[in-house]
């Protein structure tokens, strides 16, 4: 069984985990395959995507924290190619996750990445970290 990147439907932020165990999911649950799976797990929890599934592309806002992740919209979130050793840089980001745990510094850096990917400016990246998104989880 290859890995894939498991994530729940109903949620409060980007719960996005790469799966190199193979686990099975439950009903609640989706799995995306395919190739580049760091990156497209570093993208899917990032800050910047995470603002841009709840407030653009989202169509199902449950209360006022929790939303669902649906297919439909899920495929139409602008992710970006990259060259190699930008692909092989989140794999060393999504590994080191995976074998010591998720902090603060690894999420700062995933951000950052994803800033330069997308050409943010100062301005917009401001207006990202003071909007109250949930702590990316890998």
């Amino acid at each position: 069984m290859e890995q894939k990147i498991i994530y729940p439907e109903t949620t409060n932020g980007a719960n996005f985990y790469l799966d190199k165990k193979c686990f099975f999911i439950e009903k609640t649950c989706f799995m995306i395959t395919g190739k580049c799976l760091e990156y497209i797990t570093a993208t899917l929890s990032s800050l910047l995507f995470e603002f841009a599934y709840k407030r653009i592309f989202s169509s199902i806002e449950l209360g006022k924290k929790g939303y669902q992740y649906n297919k439909h919209a899920l495929v139409t979130l602008p992710v970006a190619h990259i060259n190699k050793k930008q692909i092989d840089f989140f794999k060393m980001l999504i590994n080191e996750i995976m074998h010591k745990g998720i902090n603060k510094e690894i999420i700062e850096t995933i951000n950052k990445e994803i800033f330069k990917i997308y050409d943010l400016n100062l301005n917009e990246i401001r207006f990202l970290k003071e909007i109250e998104c949930s702590t990316l989880v890998l």
